[in-house]
């Protein structure tokens, strides 16, 4: 998705009318998003709540992407050969991120407009692209592997509780720092 979402950019940019007001646009949600952040930082630290966040998967997406998640509980259960049990953890797997790139999504646009922004070369773009994308899926692939050795979902959620004042804080951050650059460098 964020070839596709990068090229596409990179075709709108070359659109003069377009160009010149992409920066400012991107820039400006950016800013909206930061403040969003900022919002459920401050939200959470009072009431300890995590259902009055504004920037959360919208209910219908965050069921879907369970029932989805269940298809493979309830054919991974012995019936399936190994191989059958790939496909469609990778078909399922592909739902989700569809669903959940409504969430990841927006840091991903603000990203990859940096990058443009950069004036590298394609290709050192694309290892840009790539070295983010890695730096994503990571903490995932640490996430899988201890859940393998024992960690339970009950442990995960305690875990984000924890923690989520301080992730909402880092993106509150991480989006008003990306909103300046993008900015700056127009």
């Amino acid at each position: 998705m964020g070839l596709g979402a990068f090229a596409g950019l990179e075709r709108l940019k070359l659109l003069t009318f377009f160009a010149k007001y992409f920066d400012a646009l991107v820039g400006g949600v950016a800013i909206i998003l930061g403040a969003a952040s900022l919002y459920d930082y401050i939200s959470y630290k009072r009431t300890r709540e995590s259902k009055d966040m504004i920037l959360k998967l919208p209910a219908p997406i965050k069921n879907a992407i369970h029932r989805t998640v269940r298809i493979i509980k309830d054919k991974g259960e012995g019936r399936l050969g190994f191989f059958r049990l790939l496909l469609v953890a990778f078909a399922i797997g592909v739902v989700v991120s569809l669903l959940e790139s409504m969430c990841t999504g927006q840091i991903y646009l603000p990203t990859i407009t940096f990058i443009l922004k950069m004036k590298v070369m394609w290709w050192r773009a694309f290892s840009l692209l790539v070295l983010y994308n890695a730096m994503f899926v990571l903490p995932l692939a640490a996430v899988l592997v201890a859940t393998l050795f024992g960690v339970s979902s009950q442990q995960w959620a305690a875990l984000v509780q924890r923690h989520l004042a301080k992730v909402k804080l880092a993106t509150a951050f991480f989006f008003f720092g990306l909103a300046a650059l993008i900015l700056l460098l127009s």
